[in-house]
């Protein structure tokens, strides 16, 4: 091989190193924060761009999820995290809220306080799953002010790692149930900025989550559907890491 040829590969791997580090990049673009649960103790690290550092609430058990750790929320101990309020989690124009969730269990009733909340800023934005055991999200201030409730009971789910997302653009709001649309509805407007804490696992002391919650992201951005698609289809590393392909282990369809 030549001197010219040695210069060409030198110029490709270059390139190639670019469009890798470009493609990591603009594939975190608008990432508010994300959270993991890999660590112990009492707090949960933010990995997004802001330090929205939570608050680990009633010692919950580390257990296998679908990236290393997730966190088993048990409702009769009331376990939660807390992240303080910050500028960065105003998000009033578009906004994408995703996690990982492996119910115990899915309130069936008429007592909307036995909703299981994933994700809530108080009047602000809200996933959750609601009294009658459906997808929902709320966004306080977009128009129509209403539910965007989902058709799937959730209960199908129990004891399965589903990926759950709602998705707001500021034209339409949408909920995803493992990447596929579950429902979507016009809506415009922005969503209220409040000076509250985000809760991971419940809502203003009640609304418990009851099961594994993982990998709990928040955007200023509306992901599109090849991105929910390709993170519903995640690797799984279980804690011994040895990887598996999501196909390989339990998940409802």
């Amino acid at each position: 091989m030549n001197q010219l040829e040695f210069e060409k590969l030198d110029v490709i791997a270059v390139l190639i190193l670019f469009f890798v580090c470009y493609s990591i990049v603009n594939a975190e673009e608008g990432l508010v924060a994300h959270w993991s649960f890999e660590e112990n103790g009492n707090q949960a690290k933010d990995n997004g761009n802001n330090e929205n550092v939570g608050k680990v609430i009633g010692s919950p058990n580390r257990v296998a999820g679908v990236k290393g750790q997730a966190l088993e929320f048990d409702k009769k101990k009331k376990t939660h995290v807390q992240v303080a309020d910050s500028k960065s989690l105003d998000i009033i124009n578009s906004i994408t809220i995703e996690a990982w969730i492996n119910p115990k269990s899915v309130y069936i009733g008429n007592d909307w306080k036995h909703r299981n909340c994933v994700l809530g800023k108080p009047t602000a934005y809200y996933l959750d799953i609601n009294e009658k055991g459906n997808l929902a999200s709320y966004l306080y201030g977009a128009q129509p002010q209403e539910w965007l409730v989902g058709q799937t009971n959730m209960e199908k789910f129990i004891g399965n790692w589903v990926h759950i997302a709602t998705v707001y653009d500021g034209k339409n709001h949408a909920l995803y149930i493992n990447g596929k649309p579950e429902k979507r509805v016009g809506k415009k407007g922005k969503i209220r900025s409040v000076d509250r804490m985000l809760e991971i696992g419940w809502v203003d002391n009640e609304r418990y989550f009851d099961g594994l919650i993982d990998e709990v992201k928040l955007w200023n951005r509306a992901l599109s559907r090849d991105e929910l698609i390709a993170a519903s289809t995640l690797v799984v590393e279980p804690l011994n890491k040895l990887s598996l392909l999501w196909s390989q282990i339990k998940i409802a369809e």
